[in-house]
């Protein structure tokens, strides 16, 4: 396994923090609970959210249009990573189980399928597969993780590749008090056009690796006469689960599943992984 040295070209990312709502990712998971799904249930304020995000466009962007034939996206929600590749001319086929963000997600050229990534519907060897912005983490079982490995195997090609991110764990984050509400940012819903004020909560289970984050937004009571009769919710409530795994563990998976991490950073611009990476940024190849 080879790490890219500090001097590869790519662009940098910055660690998702309590308060700024980020801890997130541009997919709906293929698990049917609200821990996968409440963040995502609304496109126009994931995109609000995450739009900013554009650390990971250049890495991913790169691969896309260097790539032979056409690129599998897992858990493309939105299209924050597909949409900028494909207008620069790559072919990318993108999956999503969330409706709603595969509707967002249309640009020229992107193609769309309502797909579980655990029973990935391709016959087709291909040479470039990525699961980008921690997609793998709302895989929470060994078992529903291995079915989604599995599936990525049997689709590369001989010589192909599978680029995804995940979470590093982050003791700090881990050591916050769970039943203390983090309050962030103040902002305007971009569906209800009203003030919400958020914060959050997080546990994390050492047993399994799973950090629960429940979120709330606020209506703030200074929107004037029109406060009662507004249809805005006054409150907005959700969780996420991700579940965190070492980058041994990460390889390990891997393994068992026919595919050897070939190149870890600790970055989008190609840093080492250092105690303080937020992220493990891979690629895999098949065994």
């Amino acid at each position: 396994m080879h790490r890219i040295g500090a001097d590869a070209g790519c662009v940098g990312a910055g660690r998702a923090r309590p308060g700024d709502r980020r801890q997130g990712g541009d997919r709906v998971s293929v698990q049917d609970d609200a821990g996968a799904q409440d963040l995502y249930r609304n496109p126009l304020y994931y995109d609000m959210v995450y739009g900013v995000r554009t650390a990971d466009l250049a890495f991913y962007g790169d691969a896309y249009v260097a790539a032979v034939g056409p690129v599998l996206e897992l858990a493309v929600g939105s299209g924050r990573v597909a949409r900028p590749a494909v207008a620069r001319g790559a072919r990318v086929v993108g999956v999503d189980l969330n409706h709603g963000m595969l509707v967002r997600a249309e640009a020229p050229g992107l193609m769309r399928a309502r797909a579980d990534m655990r029973a990935l519907p391709f016959a087709r060897r291909l040479t470039l597969i990525s699961a980008p912005f921690n997609a793998l983490q709302h895989l929470t079982t060994d078992a529903d993780l291995d079915a989604c490995l599995a599936g990525v195997r049997r689709c590369l090609a001989p010589d192909g590749r599978f680029i995804f991110d995940v979470f590093l764990p982050d003791e700090a984050w881990f050591a916050r008090d769970p039943t203390r509400w983090y309050l962030a940012d103040r902002y305007r819903h971009p569906t209800y056009d009203a003030w919400y004020r958020y914060a959050e909560r997080s546990a994390q289970d050492p047993a399994t690796g799973i950090n629960t984050m429940w979120f709330r937004s606020v209506r703030e009571p200074d929107q004037g006469a029109d406060f009662e009769s507004s249809p805005a919710p006054e409150r907005i409530e959700g969780r996420l689960t991700l579940r965190y795994l070492s980058e041994a563990t990460w390889a390990a998976a891997l393994a068992r599943n026919g595919l050897r991490l070939d190149v870890v950073a600790g970055d989008f611009g190609g840093g080492p992984v250092r105690a303080q990476s937020e992220s493990l940024i891979a690629i895999a190849r098949p065994i």
